[in-house]
């Protein structure tokens, strides 16, 4: 199965101050990207954008800040290990607006004294796609295999489910007792 791995919100506007968002999961981890429109032009200045590498705890922020319209905030310092510690850092900031019944969603980079911030809402339907493509990425950031236990017949992620069931029933029909092999017994799988 071929899954889209990205999703991008456009928010051009007549003024040339709109800008665009985009996530983009691959095995090196899952980004956020930012940038702002052209002035003047319906295009985005992607070449000029902040990009920050969301970890799982800050993906758990973004989902919490969904689930319960709390504000969140995120802070990157890439160079935390290195002599020029505070020099450059990220941070990603969201909040819910009751007055315009959407989140508001802004990116900062500051390098030294020079600081950039771009800035997008996000209406509610564009959070259910963003907090599903999270949702997505979790497992697959820390390689958990999914298992859906039916019964005490194991089924993995792409394995035919008529399979599985064709054997319990064939075995009914036979006035056999439905037995499940030790390789069948689902396998707990906890994030705890």
């Amino acid at each position: 199965m071929i899954y889209a791995k990205n999703y991008t919100i456009y928010k051009p506007n007549m003024k040339g101050t709109g800008s665009a968002l985009n996530l983009d999961l691959s095995q090196n981890g899952l980004f956020l990207e930012i940038t702002r429109q052209v002035e003047g032009e319906r295009k985005f200045d992607w070449d000029n954008k902040i990009t920050v590498k969301l970890d799982l705890v800050d993906i758990a922020k973004i989902l919490l800040g969904f689930k319960t319209l709390r504000e969140i905030s995120i802070f990157h310092n890439p160079d935390a290990r290195n002599q020029i510690q505070g020099e450059r850092s990220k941070t990603v900031n969201m909040k819910f607006s009751k007055e315009y019944g959407c989140y508001y969603l802004r990116v900062g980079y500051k390098v030294k004294e020079s600081v950039q911030q771009i800035g997008i809402p996000i209406n509610l339907e564009e959070a259910i796609i963003m907090d599903e493509l999270l949702r997505f990425a979790i497992p697959r950031l820390v390689s958990w295999e999914r298992v859906e236990v039916k019964g005490r017949e194991r089924i993995e992620e792409g394995q035919d489910n008529s399979q599985v069931s064709s054997r319990a029933q064939e075995a009914q029909s036979n006035g056999q007792e439905t037995k499940v092999s030790k390789e069948e017994e689902p396998e707990i799988i906890s994030p705890f």
